[in-house]
């Protein structure tokens, strides 16, 4: 269950996110993002508290390197290729990562598990599909970028995973934190290297759509902070391999909030990609 409510956290998170993205750019989306979302975590922090240690601050730090290399090289990735390829794949790769290494450390699955399993993985690609015009196809750098981003994001949950439990919150605090900074640098690295033509950055004129892209990016920082908690609950309590697939059924739930909140109709893959999901999730309680 806390796995899923992360899953649904990260998915509406992921909604309010490409909104704001529309407007701000997706670096500045995430920075705000994050930004908020570390502003969630740190209260958690101090009214829940945890254990400082060095175990604890390593593994904050290496999350938060891999989760935001791997955030920038989904994001290339989208841009030099179709992301209704690219969002998918990162998604097998990443869940693909916390099982490989949960099965090396002898954790088993029955039959009903490992069906389970391959239903998810199936139901994320299913839930990331768009119909599109033509057939978009990933070329040679999207498709190392998006390997690369998979396998971040998908190191950056066994970081998590390997944070003392004693640590609680702490480490995805860190997280987020060391990633606004990791951001902030990105971009004003970028910003001496290119200069950005208007064509490819997006221009606000109007004063009340760049607040209401503002506020959407916050909301998608807070839902961020949310989900990260309900990860590492979700993490101390389940199985590792358990945890990482169903975490990264997230698609489904962003298709269903765009179901919801914008009306946006729903084709016959995403609906078959929500209904595996809702399968998987029963097989997994009885696994």
């Amino acid at each position: 269950m806390l796995a899923l409510l992360t899953a649904a956290a990260y998915g509406i998170d992921g909604h309010f996110g490409a909104m704001a993205a529309r407007r701000l750019g997706a670096v500045g989306t995430t920075i705000l993002a994050y930004a908020s979302g570390a502003a969630v975590l740190g209260v958690i922090v101090i009214v829940v508290g945890g254990q400082w240690s060095g175990p604890a601050v390593g593994w904050g730090v290496v999350a938060a390197v891999t989760a935001t290399a791997g955030s920038i090289a989904f994001y290339a990735a989208a841009v030099s290729g179709s992301v209704s390829l690219v969002a998918p794949l990162v998604g097998v790769l990443q869940s693909a990562v916390p099982v490989a290494v949960a099965v090396g450390r002898g954790e088993r699955f029955g039959g009903f598990g490992w069906v389970a399993v391959l239903l998810a993985i199936c139901a994320a690609v299913l839930a990331s599909s768009r119909r599109a015009e033509g057939h978009p196809r990933l070329t040679q750098r999207s498709g190392v970028l998006t390997v690369v981003s998979g396998l971040l994001l998908g190191a950056s949950i066994l970081a998590v995973d390997a944070a003392p439990v004693a640590a609680e919150q702490i480490p995805v605090f860190l997280e987020l934190t060391f990633g606004v900074a990791m951001l902030g640098m990105f971009l004003l690295a970028r910003a001496r290297r290119v200069r950005v033509r208007a064509a490819r950055e997006p221009v606000i004129a109007d004063g009340t759509a760049r607040r209401v892209a503002i506020i959407q990016a916050l909301v998608a920082g807070v839902l961020l902070g949310v989900a990260n908690v309900f990860l590492v609950l979700a993490l101390h309590r389940g199985p590792l391999a358990v945890v990482g697939v169903l975490v990264n059924l997230y698609p489904v739930f962003t298709v269903v909030a765009a179901w919801l909140l914008d009306r946006q109709r729903l084709a016959a893959p995403q609906l078959a990609g929500v209904a595996l999901a809702v399968i998987a999730s029963v097989l997994f309680g009885v696994a």
